[in-house]
C-alpha cells in the first residue's frame, strides 16, 4: 500500500493583457471548485509585466475576393503569473493522466510534463490494475512507478491504492494542473451548447465549417473577451436549422463545408497515437465517432480550426521549399538583406541560445544561432555573416550563418 504525502507544484506563466481576465477567472472557477472538494486553494503571484513582439494570424483578402492568412508582428503586454497548488504525491509513484470516458470517446488530461501511454488512450478495458477486476467506469488514473512503469487505477480504488489520497484530491489536482497549462491554448476549448445533446459529428462540423469560412474561428476564450458568440454556438444554432442572431451575413451551409468537415474528420483520425500532444490526440478519440455528446462539442467544432491551420501550416511549407534554395559558397563571407520569421529559444548547459530563422527578398530560408543577441521577430535586418553550412531540414534547403553582425534596415 502506498504513502502520500503533500507536494507544492509552481508554473508560471507569461499571460498577454487582453487574456488576463479571463486566465484569473478561471483561476476562481477552479478554487470555487477546490472549496466544494474540500481541496487546498490555488494562489496567484504577480511577477513582473514587459512588452514582446508576437506574431498574430490576420485574414487578407485580395482583389479578386480571394482570402489568406498571414502573420504581422503585434506588441503585446505580457504580465509574468505565478500559479501555485497541491498535488498529492504517492511515495513510488507520479500521477500522469485524468481518463475520462464520454460517449465512447476516451479523453485524456495529463499532468504537464508527463505523456499518457498509448495502449490506454485507444482501448478503455474497464479493468483496474489494482483490483484486476472489470466493471463500469467512466473515471481512470494512469500513475507511474520510479522505474516507469504504467499501471491505471479506477476511481474507486484511488483510496486503497493509496492509503490515503481521496479520488477527489486525485481528480482535482489533475484538472489543476492540466487546466492551468491549457489555458493559453484557444482551440482546447471544451464548451457545451447542450450537455445532453446527440450530434452527428459530420453535420456539426459541417455547420462549424460554414461559421469559420464567413465570420472566422472564434473560441469561446475570444467571444468571451470581445462580446460575441463562439463558433461552437453558432454551429449548433445552425445544426438546429436556425440563423444565429447577432450575425451580420446568412450562414448558408453547402456542399464545400461538408467536404470539409469529412476533410477534417479523416485527417483526425490520422493523428499519430503515440504522440505526446492531449489536445491533438483528444481530436483524434472524437474522429473515431459519428454521433457525439454536446459536453464534447466545443472540442469536436475545434477539429476543423485545427484542420485548416495544419494544411495551411503544410501549403506554406510547401511553398517554402519551392522556393528556397541556398545562398553563396560555403566559407564565403557576405551582406544580407534579411527578415526574422521565427525564433526558437533554446535552454541548454550553458545558459540560453536563440535559433533565428530568416528570410531573404527571394524566399530563400536561412538560419543563425546566438548565444547572446535576440533579434525581434518581424523586422528586417542588414546582416554581415559568413556561410557556415549548406544543410536541408523538412525538404527545405537552409543556409546556415555565423559569425553575424546585425543592423535593422531603414524603413
Amino acid at each position: 500500500m502506498a504513502t502520500q504525502e503533500n507536494n507544492t507544484v509552481k508554473r508560471t506563466f507569461q499571460i498577454p493583457a487582453e487574456n488576463l481576465t479571463i486566465f484569473l477567472g478561471k483561476i476562481d472557477e477552479l478554487n470555487r471548485r477546490a472549496k466544494r472538494m474540500k481541496q487546498q486553494p490555488i494562489t496567484i503571484t504577480r511577477g513582473p509585466v514587459a512588452n514582446a513582439v508576437r506574431m498574430i494570424s490576420t485574414k487578407v483578402y485580395g482583389a479578386f475576393g480571394q482570402t489568406e492568412w498571414r502573420d504581422k508582428p503585434v506588441t503585446v503586454e505580457l504580465h509574468e503569473i505565478t500559479v501555485e497548488g497541491q498535488s498529492p504525491q504517492i511515495t513510488g509513484w507520479t500521477l500522469v493522466s485524468r481518463l475520462q470516458y464520454i460517449d465512447g470517446s476516451i479523453l485524456a488530461h495529463s499532468v504537464p510534463g508527463e505523456t499518457c501511454p498509448a495502449k490506454y488512450r485507444d482501448d478503455w478495458s474497464k479493468r483496474c490494475d489494482h483490483c484486476n477486476t472489470n466493471r463500469t467506469r467512466k473515471d481512470m488514473f494512469i500513475v507511474r512507478d520510479e522505474a516507469g512503469k504504467h499501471i491505471c487505477v479506477g476511481r474507486n480504488c484511488v483510496k486503497d491504492f493509496t492509503g490515503h489520497v481521496s479520488p477527489n484530491e486525485l481528480a482535482f489536482a489533475a484538472e489543476w494542473l492540466h487546466s492551468v497549462s491549457e489555458l493559453g491554448n484557444e482551440d482546447n476549448d471544451i464548451y457545451s451548447g447542450g450537455e445532453d445533446a446527440r450530434l452527428q459529428l459530420t453535420d456539426l462540423l459541417a455547420c462549424a465549417a460554414c461559421a469559420i469560412r464567413n465570420i472566422g474561428w472564434v473560441s469561446k476564450k475570444a467571444a468571451d473577451q470581445n462580446g460575441t458568440k463562439p463558433t461552437v454556438t453558432i454551429a449548433m444554432t445552425l445544426l438546429c436549422g436556425k440563423q444565429p442572431e447577432g450575425v451580420s451575413v446568412e450562414l448558408i451551409v453547402d456542399d464545400k463545408d461538408q467536404a470539409m468537415a469529412e476533410a477534417a474528420i479523416e485527417w483526425a483520425k490520422q493523428i499519430n497515437p503515440l504522440g505526446d500532444n492531449d489536445y491533438l490526440l483528444n481530436l483524434r478519440s472524437i474522429a473515431q465517432k459519428i454521433i457525439i455528446s454536446g459536453r464534447i462539442s466545443g472540442l469536436a467544432v475545434s477539429l476543423v480550426s485545427a484542420y485548416q491551420r495544419e494544411i495551411g501550416i503544410v501549403a506554406a511549407r510547401k511553398k517554402m521549399a519551392e522556393e528556397s534554395r541556398h545562398v553563396g559558397e560555403v566559407g564565403s563571407r557576405d551582406r544580407f538583406n534579411l527578415t526574422v520569421e521565427k525564433i526558437i529559444d533554446i535552454i541548454g548547459h550553458y545558459g540560453m541560445s536563440h535559433i533565428h530563422l530568416f528570410r531573404d527578398d527571394h524566399g530563400n530560408v536561412m538560419k543563425w544561432k546566438s548565444s547572446r543577441e535576440r533579434l525581434d521577430t518581424g523586422k528586417t535586418y542588414q546582416v554581415k555573416g559568413t556561410i557556415k553550412s549548406h544543410d536541408l531540414y523538412a525538404d527545405i534547403k537552409q543556409t546556415c550563418l555565423s559569425r553575424c553582425v546585425c543592423v535593422e534596415a531603414a524603413r
